[in-house]
Order: C-alpha cells, then sequence, then structure tokens
C-alpha cells in the first residue's frame, strides 16, 4: 500500500472513530433529555390536576377528562390501593403496570418512570398528596402516556445521525484522499528527480519548494547530500588520476631499462648494472607510493581511532627521540637539535600514527635543508596540547604554493622533489591523522629562508 493510501485510510479511520464517538454521544444525550423532557410534563400536568381539584373537584375531574391527550392513561387511588378514578384515551388497561400502584400514610413527593411492554413505550409519573379530597386523607394521583412520538423522534435522530455519519465518512475519505495526493505530489517529484540521478549528472539539484516547511528541509537536506556525494565523486576521480600519473612515471622507466638491458645488458656489464640500479630505485619509488596510496585510502574511509574507542597514549619524548636518531642520517651534514620538556608527555594518538606523522614532517626538513643547515624539534606542554614545532632554515616554500601543500600529489618543486623520492602523499596523510585525532597543523614559511611547522595534539589524561 502506498504512502498516499495509507494516510488516507489513516486520516479516514480517524475521522470515523471521531464522528461514532461524538453521534453515539449526542444520541445517548438526545434519547435521556427527550424522556427525562416528556416524564417532566406528565409531572406538571398532574400538579395542574391537584391544584384544579383542590378548587373544584367535580368540575375539574370532567373537563380535564376532555384534555387527556391521546395516548395519555390517568388514574387516582386511596391509601388501600382502591381505583377512585381512571380515564384513557387509546391506551389498553394492559400497558399498566399494578405492581406501580402507590399506597401508604406518608406522601410521596414524585415518581417518574418508564418502561416497555409490547408495542408500547410507557412514561409514568406519580405523585402522593394528603388532604381531604373525595373524603380520602391521601391520594395517589398516576398519569401515563406511551412514548410512541417521542421514540419515533428518538428513532429520527438515530438514523439522521447515521446517515450524517456514512456520508461524513464518504467525504471525509474524498477530502483525506485530495489532501494526501496534494501533499504528497511534492514528495513524488523529488524522488522521480533523485531516481534520475547517477555520477553522470550529480551536478543536478533537487527544486526547492516554495513553502517553508518540512519538504523543504527535506529537499534542502537532499541537496546536501548530493554536493557531498559531487564532491566525493570529483575527488575519487581525481585521485585515480593522480595515482595514475605518479604510478606511469616509474613503470616507464623500468620499461625504459628494461628494453635497454634487452639491447646492451648482455654485453655490457655498466649498461646492466647502471639499468639495473634505476630498476631498482623505481621499484622502491612503486613500493612507497602504493604503501602511500593504500594508507590514504585507509584514512578515507576508516573513522576509527579516537572515535571508535580510546587509544593508547604515546609518549612524545619517547617518539621524538627514537624518530630523531633515524633522520640524522637522512643528511648528516645538516644539524639535528632537540628541546624536550623536564617530564614526558602523553599524546592522545596511537604511537604508530604519531611516529608517521613526525617522521615525514622531521624527514621533508631534513632532505630540503641544504649542507651545514639546521634542523631544530621542540616539544612543549600549550594547556591541554602537546606543541611540537619543527623548524629548519632550508629552501623553504613559495608563497604560491602554501595553499596547496595538504593536496594529494601537489609538489612544490617538482624536479627536486623526484630527487628526493617524493610522491606529495606524506604531508595530506599527516594532516589526515593529525585531523583525525582532533590535532591541528600550521606551516609557515619563506622561500630561501626555511619553514617552521607547527603541530597542536591533545595531551592524554593519564591516571
Amino acid at each position: 500500500m502506498s504512502f498516499k493510501w495509507k494516510t488516507s485510510l489513516t486520516i479516514t479511520c480517524i475521522i470515523l472513530v471521531i464522528l461514532i464517538i461524538t453521534h453515539s454521544f449526542v444520541f445517548v444525550t438526545f434519547s435521556k433529555m427527550a424522556i427525562a423532557y416528556q416524564e417532566d410534563l406528565l409531572v406538571v400536568r398532574i400538579d395542574q390536576l391537584i391544584d384544579d381539584i383542590r378548587k373544584n373537584p367535580k368540575m375539574t375531574i370532567q373537563t380535564w377528562q376532555s384534555e387527556l391527550e391521546r395516548n395519555q392513561y390517568i388514574r387516582i387511588i386511596d391509601r388501600n390501593g382502591r381505583i377512585i378514578f381512571e380515564k384513557g384515551v387509546r391506551f389498553p388497561k394492559e400497558w399498566v403496570k399494578p405492581e406501580l400502584a402507590q399506597t401508604g400514610d406518608e406522601p410521596l413527593s414524585y415518581g417518574k418512570f418508564d418502561y416497555k411492554v409490547p408495542g408500547a413505550h410507557i412514561i409514568f409519573a406519580r405523585k402522593t398528596i394528603p388532604g381531604q379530597v373525595f373524603g380520602e386523607q391521601m391520594l395517589t394521583f398516576e398519569l401515563y402516556e406511551n412514548a410512541d412520538s417521542v421514540d419515533k423522534l428518538i428513532s429520527f435522530i438515530r438514523n439522521l445521525l447515521l446517515i450524517g455519519s456514512l456520508g461524513g465518512i464518504v467525504i471525509a475519505a474524498f477530502a483525506s484522499y485530495l489532501t494526501a495526493k496534494i501533499t504528497i505530489r511534492p514528495i513524488g517529484a523529488i524522488t522521480w528527480k533523485v531516481k534520475r540521478l547517477d555520477v553522470e549528472n550529480l551536478h543536478e539539484r533537487i527544486a526547492l519548494p516554495p513553502s517553508k516547511d518540512e519538504l523543504r528541509e527535506m529537499a534542502v537536506t537532499l541537496n546536501g547530500l548530493l554536493e557531498r556525494l559531487e564532491a566525493g565523486f570529483d575527488k575519487q576521480k581525481q585521485f585515480i588520476a593522480d595515482a595514475s600519473h605518479e604510478l606511469r612515471t616509474p613503470l616507464a622507466i623500468i620499461e625504459g631499462h628494461a628494453n635497454l638491458l634487452r639491447r646492451w645488458g648482455k654485453h655490457k656489464p655498466d649498461v646492466l648494472d647502471e639499468s639495473l640500479d634505476y630498476m631498482l630505485k623505481e621499484t622502491e619509488r612503486l613500493r612507497l607510493l602504493t604503501d602511500q596510496l593504500l594508507q590514504t585510502i585507509t584514512l578515507e574511509s576508516a573513522h576509527a581511532g579516537s572515535e571508535n574507542g580510546e587509544t593508547e597514549p604515546a609518549p612524545l619524548g619517547e617518539t621524538l627521540e627514537a624518530i630523531c636518531s633515524q633522520a640524522v642520517f637522512l643528511n648528516e651534514s645538516v644539524k639535528l637539535d632537540l628541546r624536550l620538556p623536564p617530564s614526558e608527555l602523553f599524546a592522545a594518538i596511537p604511537q604508530t600514527e604519531l611516529r608517521h606523522v613526525l617522521l615525514n614532517i622531521i624527514s621533508n626538513a631534513m632532505k630540503y635543508t641544504q649542507d651545514g643547515g639546521k634542523v631544530s624539534v621542540q616539544a612543549v606542554q600549550q594547556g591541554t596540547y602537546a606543541e611540537i614545532v619543527v623548524e629548519d632554515n632550508g629552501i623553504g616554500i613559495a608563497e604560491a604554493d602554501m595553499p596547496y601543500l595538504f593536496e594529494r600529489f601537489y609538489r612544490a618543486d617538482k624536479s627536486r622533489n623526484r630527487e628526493r623520492g617524493g610522491s606529495g602523499l606524506g604531508l595530506p596523510i599527516a594532516k589526515k591523522i593529525i585531523d583525525l585525532f582532533k590535532g591541528h597543523i600550521r606551516i609557515e614559511s619563506k622561500l630561501g629562508h626555511g619553514t617552521r611547522v607547527t603541530i597542536l595534539l591533545p595531551l592524554a589524561l593519564r591516571s
């Protein structure tokens, strides 16, 4: 069943329940009020009769006999239950219940009843009075009436309410269907638009409804999702293109030297050795590049680490000492200065990721600093963060290249970068790791004057 029909059926059922409850209440209330009204009329007639009899018994009884309405019956009973007077107009005596006769010495203020006999609904009112009327000290006046007209009115009201309920249900069903259809029409348009979208036309957007309601909010949300999907696909295509380009170069070099070996390698040992050296270097570049590509994809797809559970804190000083002891061999003519705080700092990041970030930053500083230059590494505590500053007086970075440093496969100086074995993935991976663990990285540089890299990592809470 479609959402439109479900909505229409739900609205119709709710209206049906409301009509049943409302009309049932109206019918029951009207029925009771109609019977009570007729009973009150009988009491008023009895009071009129008693008042008139006290003034002129004979004349009033004779006069009142002629004033009895159709389907009414009156009788007067003494204290012993003897009927002194009775008169009925089209009212069979079988309709009178003898057990209703009230006798006794004490006056009964009022009595009102209704009961049913075969073929009739009887309304009955009674009043017992003291006094000397007809030579009796206590008399009971009873007035009966066939409430056939009241029952017909009640039946008419019942049928009217029933017809009204059926008509109301039909109208409600039609109105709810139209309402659901009009309300859901924009959803159908949005669904049709989304079904047409694929990779080729992700640039298209859903038209926003003019009304500022939930449908507009849904369209805005879907447009935002489409924008993110489009950006993701664009990044994916760019990533594939960049990766293909980066892989093509070492493969071309390996292929060229393989062809060279096929022609000259068997007869020229120097060509063989040179080509094998180039092929091994490019193979190592391929291995490094594929490892970095795999790590990039892992960081893009996995949001684990600090978000999915607690991580084992990494000792910052210990990690820096280990990395610096390795980095000095990258360029032994560059002085590497390490300054650590007096007490160990623990960063809220796994040690493997911390080593990867720091090794990338420090090795870059060593590679791009000329012979005789200096690289300084300092770690201090800044509030709830550990601050690591890596500063060198190397070749620096041009101002035009600064905005693109964290883009994948971007290299500020492509020729020198290739000579030093760079792939353009080191800084993007480092920044991704730092962002994943809620840290910050900032790079300041001036061409020919060196580079300063500042890293902030949250400190771990140690018990």
